[in-house]
């Protein structure tokens, strides 16, 4: 064999080589065109852009890196089907089905998913800024690590969802269920839960700042070494809550419910307290500096070493709190009550005290 012929049976066999394999199956894809349905079939890797597959059937459909970009899906199913890495940019989505679908790593960038199911889906760092997800059940979903920047998440079910370390800058999640859902190291930047129920939640190294809260439930969640200084949780129920080492500086609490919560360690420093139900809380060694705790209900409180450095508590109730070495400086508890309180080797420096408590 002559060394030209030689050349060309390698050239030809390398570039058969490096051609690309055909992934999805030509007649599965030509079934979904003629029926919109296609169970169970092969379309790896298909480019379905811009086509309208409303209420298609696609249950346990293989769609990985699939092309549906600016698809119309309304109503379709895709329960049990795999979406790994496949791209739906702006696609119409609503009330589709996705229950138990895998969506790994999916470009859901700018969808309409709006009263979709996504019940148990796995969308482990998908893409979703600026989805729209109003309404939508991702009931124990997994969403860990995924980008829902901006996304607009009214009215969601999010019960036992998976969000841990998620990007939820920006993110409308108002009167959403995200009860017993875990959001430890989730990015809350800015978000809007007001009215949302966050009861159980698991809300610990959370960045929380910002955020609005009024009439949200966060009853027993936690959030240990959170951060939500500068965010509004006036009238809020953190009723058995536990936030070890929280930053809650210049936090608005005014009027909010935080009985037999525990707060020890956790900073308030400039937070406005006033009115808040503090009963029977633990904030030992806590940080109440130039906050504000005006008519503040602290009856039976565990204070041991918090630091009350020029606060202001007019009218507030520490009866049978437990005050033992908290620092009281320059303090103002004027009409306030202590009785039965435990000031055992408190510091009360310049502080204002009721004529009652002095020796």
């Amino acid at each position: 064999m002559n060394v030209a012929l030689k050349s060309l049976i390698s050239v030809g066999t390398v570039c058969f080589l490096s051609a690309p394999a055909l992934a999805f199956d030509p007649d599965d894809l030509e079934r979904l065109r003629s029926t919109n349905a296609c169970q169970r079939c092969n379309l790896e890797g298909a480019d379905l852009s811009g086509l309208n597959l409303a209420n298609a059937d696609l249950t346990d459909a293989t769609l990985i890196d699939a092309d549906l970009n600016g698809s119309i899906l309304t109503d379709a199913d895709f329960t049990d089907a795999d979406l790994t890495q496949a791209s739906l940019r702006e696609a119409q989505l609503q009330n589709a089905n996705f229950t138990r679908a895998v969506l790994l790593l999916a470009n859901l960038v700018g969808a309409n998913l709006d009263g979709a199911l996504l019940s148990e889906a796995s969308l482990g760092s998908a893409q979703l800024r600026l989805a729209s997800l109003r309404n939508a059940d991702l009931s124990y979903a997994l969403l860990g690590r995924s980008n829902l920047r901006g996304v607009d998440l009214e009215g969601a079910n999010l019960q036992g969802a998976k969000l841990t370390f998620t990007n939820l800058r920006y993110a409308n999640l108002s009167q959403s269920d995200l009860s017993a859902a875990n959001l430890v190291g989730a990015n809350l930047y800015r978000a809007r839960l007001d009215g949302a129920n966050l009861q159980t939640a698991n809300l610990s190294g959370a960045v929380l700042r910002n955020v609005l809260f009024l009439d949200a439930n966060l009853n027993r969640a936690v959030l240990s070494a959170a951060s939500l200084s500068e965010s509004n949780l006036s009238g809020v129920s953190l009723t058995g809550a536990i936030g070890l080492g929280a930053d809650l500086t210049d936090v608005n609490l005014s009027g909010a419910g935080m009985n037999l919560s525990n707060f020890s360690g956790a900073n308030f420093e400039n937070a406005d307290l006033s009115r808040a139900v503090l009963s029977s809380a633990k904030l030992i060694g806590a940080n109440f500096t130039t906050a504000d705790l005006n008519n503040a209900y602290l009856h039976g409180a565990d204070l041991t070493g918090a630091l009350f450095f020029d606060a202001t508590l007019y009218q507030a109730d520490l009866t049978e709190a437990i005050a033992i070495g908290a620092n009281f400086s320059y303090a103002d508890l004027t009409n306030g009550s202590l009785r039965d309180t435990d000031l055992t080797d408190a510091v009360l420096t310049g502080a204002i005290v009721p004529a009652i408590a002095l020796p």
